[in-house]
């Protein structure tokens, strides 16, 4: 419950109450007479713009402050620092209020900067680096430049032309150089801003979450780099300059887009947490493979989140469906959360942009539901790795069969050719003397030679028909359908060659159904075979029931390679992937 009466929200309180009193006392010096040496004091709507941008940035930093102190705490300065140049272009005002409000404003920018690096969760070593030397050098630059600026020495003085308490020895054309400089320095701190914030809107996560402060840390450095460049152009800041005064409205503009930002992505961080909550809440709702992924992918609004999964059995991580997926990482954009449980990691969830408001959701129950998941997908890898293994062994014994085929063929089947040759030669030359008695022995010697020859012919192709492999899989069931012994209607309708594999199992399955049904005095059979949505599709329907009880050599090599077979009392039907 939260303690209205806190140390935080006094605070809070008492630098609200402040920040409103500072705002109608800038207020009512922009509207004095002597006010108009401020961009502010030129009409009523740059000082409404110019007072409601500093006050945006500190109720922005006290609302912001609740969860992120650091960010709060900038922009309640930054919205403080805002209004220094005001105080520094009193006229009427003391002079160290004077000369306090110059050194500030010389911090108005880098503060800015500051703000919208840390608010976007892009502080990373060259944006520290790039913060580091703005501040550093705004700062170097405004110290010597209150010792050795004197106003009454400056031509072009419009701002605070009286105050010299600090002027240790005037140096006329080095507050000029420095000057040049400073606005030069701020030149490139702004061309770099621009840059980080168009790439860092190219990033999703970080487009929606922080999106109006990039865009107005974008529009802030655009102003401030148009309002330098007009200055180092005409040698001196003139306070009549159109484009000077558009400059300083874009730089309010700019601001109150960077407070809304801080006000919206809060709001936007809790809407991403009650989400991602609900899906907590709702796991029992979260059905299928991969959906634990979708559900957080539209919770957090993120389509580049994924959910890989580490299978400590198989020394590798996958995905929900157990395929194999890289290690993931940090870097290139891409945030990489290891989720754990009891010790032990279980997944990593990788995402674009920021991954706090994930982590802080990481309870014990989408954990659970993230372990589970993974059990899961460590059976499926198991299962393909099963599903790959028995189509090696498969694939390792048709490379068998095949050799032995062409080991029949080319070995033994050409020895009998070349004794039959021999025999035909003998006969031929017993009968030029005749012996009846051994041309009956030659005559049954060649004609047992023909039968082995044919018989070891037949075996060979049945070990493995080398037309599959030379003509393919369309002659090689043309010849199946051709050499059964009842008639067969073939409707085959694929043109390209395919994997020899496929090959192999849609041969094998009509092979083995045709001997089903003609051991099972089917009087005729209708094969079909075509294609469809990227898998071979086999029907053999006989023209009786319950052909097909036992099928095991079909149904293995069928789901070896993916494909399932259906059996029942009409036929058999396969689908088998194309692909593999």
């Amino acid at each position: 419950m939260t303690r209205y009466g806190s140390p935080a929200n006094l605070t809070r309180g008492a630098v609200a109450v402040v920040g409103l009193l500072c705002a109608v006392a800038v207020w009512s010096v922009v509207h004095d007479s002597g006010a108009f040496t401020t961009y502010a004091g030129r009409n009523d709507v740059a000082a409404t713009m110019y007072v409601a941008a500093g006050l945006g940035l500190i109720a922005a930093g006290l609302f912001a402050s609740s969860g992120r102190l650091r960010v709060g705490v900038l922009a309640v300065l930054a919205g403080f620092i805002w209004f220094s140049p005001v105080w520094d272009g009193w006229e009427a005002g003391p002079p160290i209020v004077r000369e306090l409000g110059m050194l500030a404003s010389s911090f108005g920018f880098p503060i800015l900067l500051h703000l919208v690096v840390v608010a976007a969760r892009r502080l990373t070593h060259i944006t520290r680096v790039l913060v580091g030397t703005t501040y550093a050098l705004a700062g170097l630059s405004a110290v010597v430049l209150a010792l050795v600026r004197d106003p009454y020495l400056d031509p072009h003085c419009w701002v605070n032309c009286a105050t010299t308490l600090l002027v240790v020895s005037p140096h006329p054309g080095l507050a000029s150089s420095v000057t040049t400089a400073s606005l030069w320095i701020t030149v490139i701190a702004s061309v770099a801003l621009v840059a980080a914030c168009v790439s860092w809107s190219s990033l999703a996560s970080s487009r929606r979450r922080h999106g109006p402060v990039l865009l107005g840390g974008a529009l802030l450095a655009l102003a401030t780099a148009a309002h330098s460049l007009v200055t180092i152009r005409h040698g001196f800041e003139d306070p009549d300059s159109r484009s000077l005064m558009i400059a300083f409205l874009a730089s309010c503009c700019a601001a109150l887009l960077i407070a809304g930002g801080l006000v919206w992505s809060p709001l936007y961080a809790r809407r991403v947490r009650r989400e991602v909550a609900d899906v907590v809440t709702n796991l029992h709702d979260v059905a299928g493979v991969g959906s634990l992924e979708s559900a957080l992918v539209v919770a957090t609004s993120d389509p580049n989140l994924r959910v890989s999964y580490w299978l400590p059995a198989l020394g590798m991580y996958s995905d929900a469906h157990g395929r194999p997926v890289r290690e993931p990482s940090t870097g290139d954009g891409t945030v990489a959360t290891q989720v754990m449980r009891d010790g032990e990691r279980i997944a990593v969830i990788s995402q674009t942009g920021d991954a706090t408001e994930l982590e802080r959701v990481l309870g014990s129950d989408l954990r659970l539901a993230l372990d589970n998941e993974r059990l899961q997908a460590e059976v499926l890898a198991q299962m393909s790795d099963l599903r790959d293994s028995r189509a090696r062994i498969i694939e390792a014994g048709d490379e068998g069969r095949r050799r032995l085929e062409r080991d029949l063929h080319d070995g033994a089947q050409q020895s009998l050719l070349g004794l039959s040759y021999e025999l035909r030669v003998a006969r031929t030359g017993a009968a030029t003397k005749p012996d009846d008695e051994l041309t009956a022995l030659l005559d049954s010697a060649i004609a047992q030679v023909g039968q082995a020859f044919a018989e070891l012919r037949e075996l060979a192709h049945g070990i493995f028909p080398a037309e599959l492999t030379q003509a393919g899989l369309g002659p090689a069931i043309a010849s199946l359908a051709e050499t059964s012994e009842i008639p067969v209607e073939l409707n085959y309708d694929v043109i390209e060659r395919l994997p020899t594999a496929v090959e192999t199992a849609v041969y094998v399955l009509v092979a083995d159904g045709l001997l089903a049904a003609t051991e099972s005095l089917a009087t005729s059979t209708t094969v079909t075979i075509g294609r469809r949505d990227g898998h071979v599709v086999v029907n053999v329907v006989p023209d009786r029931a319950d052909v097909f009880t036992d099928m095991a050599r079909a149904t293995d090599r069928v789901g070896a390679i993916g494909g399932t077979l259906h059996i029942d009392a009409a036929g058999l039907r396969a689908e088998i992937p194309c692909a593999l």
